[in-house]
């Protein structure tokens, strides 16, 4: 698994985050749509996860609750305006009363494993640095550890 840093261009409202996860591009697509893996592992470490919806087609609705340690409720939601099966999900991504964001998946093999790279695109820049702020880049990280765990334990 190779560990790639956030990449935030100064110039405009994104940032992108890529990894390369050591199973298939078929069990990485698995694993973010199917809502039973999606679960196990989306979100910081020891969080939890709840999907009401996982409708992974063009106008499909997502919505996931990110429950802390404490019992912390975290909703997020969205729509899928793009989905290419095995290679590309581009979707909307709600939090709170945040302005909307889109988040584009892209999956390509890689050396035996699969790079996967998600850009988002955010309103503004200043709705940018506040994301960025948040935490959002080790939150991400985490998530991705824990999708490499599980994707390890699948292949065992």
């Amino acid at each position: 698994m190779t560990r790639v840093p956030v990449i935030a261009p100064p110039d405009v409202p994104v940032f992108i985050l890529t990894r390369v996860l050591t199973a298939p591009r078929a069990l990485v697509w698995k694993a973010i749509t199917d809502p039973a893996m999606f679960s196990q592992w989306w979100g910081p470490e020891g969080f939890t996860n709840k999907v009401h919806k996982m409708d992974v087609r063009v106008g499909g609705e997502w919505k996931v609750d990110n429950i802390d340690p404490g019992g912390t409720v975290y909703s997020f939601w969205g729509v899928f305006a793009e989905v290419r099966p095995l290679e590309r999900i581009a979707q909307t991504f709600h939090f709170l009363d945040y302005p909307p964001n889109l988040d584009v998946l892209v999956l390509e093999d890689w050396g035996g494993g699969t790079r996967m790279t998600s850009t988002t695109v955010l309103t503004s820049q200043p709705a940018r640095a506040g994301m960025m702020a948040s935490g959002m880049e080790s939150g991400a990280q985490a998530s991705y550890d824990r999708l490499q765990r599980v994707l390890d334990a699948i292949k065992a």
